[in-house]
């Protein structure tokens, strides 16, 4: 499911020295054609002050100009050597900003634009007056390094933009006894610029119970006609729809993103149900839904499919393979269809609650059961403070046997960032970090995506700790 996107504003305004040939080299000009291609392809929107500013009262009209047109980056580009008077009036409303250096256009005799020079004086007078209040990404040039810098930055603030006053429904708050999910409210919110609202079981209880028969008829209809095996009765395919029904209005009453729905133990006591292939469906088709009652999961879930354009997932660690080095992710039946590998999805009785009765019992359900289907992934583990994550990308692959009931994979080839990541190493950061025993996942390797994010919001990327010679920690 693709969340929809809040476009970014990408202001851009040239700084220069009338003595310089900005101006006859058409460096602003080039700038602005090059910044509107980008446009194009990563669906951005652009403010553009039209003119090269060489004086402080430009500065501030130009500045006043960005402020109104709600920009939330403003790139400046070193045109050529500037006037230092022009640079703080220029940047004071703007808090993330891009300079940018431009090649000189002959290598021999008159130096014509003097841009580095202009680069330096302008980053220096920004950090002289603000510090680090203000977050600065240099860029060079016009070419596959300059693009390759500024789409990485596009695409992390434009992940930011969608998230900034994102709804998170909280559907009966956490689990009992999985306390490590919990999360501090107030300095969560504030640093992943979200709301978290608050709604009660029995509210989506009531509204599961009221769902008019032709929506649950719909739902019922497509649940049944995804899913490529129903091993369940009418009647939990029914109650799984109006469950569906529920949290989709509840998306639409409380203006929710995502949701965490506490799903047990209430819910094997209203109709004996398990809500698992309803949280599947969410995900596929309504919002991303985190079990167990884990915002900061359901936020993870939220980004991962913002990034990806696609459904995320959540997971535990549940199995290791030394020979292999992969690592079983796996959840008891909430895993999206769209997740399946080519056998598809089975709507089946959920094991593991059907484990507690006998086997000439009613059984219980309902699970997404399926194997995820093969291709590069990204785990995101948002801290309960909302400012450090622990990312982990890696590939699902064919694993040495078929992962256990329920939805789940085998994930190889792990890594953060540069660094390979050995499962001895993720036992022990799992210590290390104390991390919470969820991992939210979304499709495609985003690493560079998130640590730009994280460097622009201010949050920490975990680093990777090798656990070769480790001890008591």
């Amino acid at each position: 499911m693709a969340t929809k996107r809040k476009l970014l504003k990408i202001g851009l305004a040239g700084l220069y020295f009338p003595v310089m040939a900005a101006e006859e080299y058409g460096v602003l000009e080039s700038a602005k054609s090059l910044v509107y291609r980008y446009a194009e392809t990563e669906l951005f929107e652009v403010a553009v002050w039209p003119r090269l500013i060489s004086d402080p009262v430009d500065a501030v009209k130009a500045a006043r100009f960005f402020e109104e047109q709600k920009t939330d980056f403003l790139l400046v580009q070193a045109s050529s050597l500037m006037m230092g008077e022009t640079v703080l009036p220029l940047v004071e409303r703007a808090d993330r900003i891009g300079v940018w250096v431009v090649d000189e256009p002959n290598s021999v005799g008159e130096l014509r634009l003097n841009s580095l020079t202009g680069y330096n004086l302008c980053v220096s007078l920004i950090r002289g007056k603000w510090g680090d209040r203000k977050k600065i990404k240099w860029f060079w040039g016009t070419g596959e390094d300059f693009g390759a810098r500024f789409v990485a930055t596009v695409r992390a603030l434009s992940v930011l933009k969608a998230l900034d006053g994102g709804r998170i429904a909280s559907i009966g708050g956490v689990v009992p006894s999985f306390d490590n999910l919990e999360y501090q409210s107030g300095v969560f919110e504030k640093s992943l610029s979200i709301d978290v609202v608050h709604v009660g079981l029995q509210d989506l209880f009531h509204r599961a119970e009221r769902a008019p028969p032709p929506e649950v008829a719909t739902i019922r209809d497509l649940l049944a006609s995804q899913a490529t095996c129903v091993k369940v009765g009418n009647a939990l395919i029914e109650n799984t729809a109006r469950i569906c029904y529920a949290l989709r209005t509840i998306k639409e009453s409380e203006g929710a993103d995502a949701s965490a729905l506490r799903c047990w133990p209430e819910f094997q006591t209203w109709k004996g149900i398990a809500p698992c292939a309803a949280v599947a469906w969410s995900n596929d088709h309504c919002m991303p839904t985190a079990c167990e009652g884990d915002t900061p999961g359901a936020v993870a879930m939220l980004i991962g499919s913002i990034l990806s354009g696609r459904a995320a997932t959540m997971n535990d660690s549940v199995a290791l393979d030394r020979k292999t080095g992969t690592v079983q992710m796996w959840h008891c039946g909430a895993g999206p269809a769209s997740w399946a590998d080519e056998r598809g999805q089975c709507l089946d009785y959920h094991h593991t609650l059907n484990r507690r009765f006998a086997e000439d019992a009613p059984r219980v359900g309902v699970s997404s059961d399926i194997r995820f289907a093969c291709g590069p992934v990204t785990m995101l583990r948002i801290r309960r403070d909302g400012r450090s994550l622990f990312v982990l990308e890696g590939d699902v692959v064919e694993g040495f046997a078929a992962p256990y009931q329920g939805s789940g994979g085998w994930i190889g080839n792990l890594r953060m960032g540069e660094s390979q990541v050995s499962l001895e190493d993720l036992l022990h950061m799992m210590a290390v970090y104390g991390l919470e025993h969820h991992y939210p996942i979304m499709r495609g390797h985003h690493f560079g995506t998130l640590k730009e994010m994280a460097a622009w919001a201010g949050w920490a990327i975990l680093p990777h700790v090798d656990s070769r010679g480790s001890t008591a920690i």
